[in-house]
């Protein structure tokens, strides 16, 4: 092989190297994030005097407050005015 391609695969193979290191600090920073996070969660708790009933029920209405907002953004409420004109229109025609 010429001396040119042979630096090219060095370099290529210190890349590589360098990336497989890095996604390892990566992975391990996102696990010390995780569980800082969830120190910071349970101290808080701990200073609010939750229990372990207390905090799953938040987490619960949280959740179904994430759910209700992302599905009122998938389908719009109704206007209020067809709807009240609809059911007076309605009314009147059933008799």
């Amino acid at each position: 092989m010429t001396p040119k391609i042979e630096r090219t695969i060095t370099e290529i193979t210190k890349i590589k190297d360098k990336i497989m290191e890095l996604q390892t600090r990566l992975k391990a920073l996102g696990q010390k994030k995780i569980f800082l996070e969830n120190e910071e969660i349970v101290a808080l708790c701990r200073k609010e005097n939750l229990s372990e009933d207390d905090l799953a029920a938040y987490i619960m209405s949280r959740r179904g407050a994430v759910v209700y907002s992302q599905s009122a953004q998938m389908a719009p409420s109704p206007d209020p005015a067809v709807t009240d004109c609809e059911n007076k229109e309605g009314s009147g025609n059933e008799e």
